[in-house]
């Protein structure tokens, strides 16, 4: 029998809580509502938030847990939360969007300026080595 890996820990008093989850999800995305209400029972969440938007719209708005490590504050629907690399993602996806219609070449080159040694000089790079995750950019098809 598996050790439980969050025994003695915070991940474990908020695991044995009952978590309050609050907010919605619409017919058809309970998959969604399961899979965060399991990020506190399986995966030692201890406060989050999700909302998901679909034709302009929200279809799922969810927020729950404790905003604390201390589990001592509930999470509220207006909780900031800090977070890193969010647009990396986003701006590779629009990227290839562009290069897949045409719009954008990966291979073309740009010039801009940048700091070197605390200097602003101009450079010819191209494209594809100024996207946020390389291999995002190349070439290939979005099924």
């Amino acid at each position: 029998m598996a050790t439980d890996p969050f025994r003695g820990t915070r991940f474990q008093r908020v695991r044995e809580s009952a978590v309050l989850v609050q907010g919605f999800a619409e017919p058809g995305f309970e998959s969604v509502d399961a899979a965060f209400r399991r990020n506190f029972t399986d995966h030692g969440d201890i406060g989050a938030a999700v909302c998901v938007y679909l034709h302009g719209r929200p279809v799922v708005d969810l927020w729950g847990g404790f905003a604390d490590r201390d589990a001592a504050r509930p999470w509220q629907k207006d909780t900031l939360q800090l977070v890193f690399s969010t647009t990396k993602g986003v701006a590779a996806s629009c990227i290839h969007v562009l290069v897949e219609r045409g719009v954008l070449d990966p291979r073309s080159r740009w010039q801009g300026t940048g700091p070197s040694s605390g200097l602003t000089v101009s450079r010819t790079q191209r494209c594809e080595w100024s996207c946020p995750t390389r291999p995002v950019c190349q070439p290939y098809p979005i099924r």
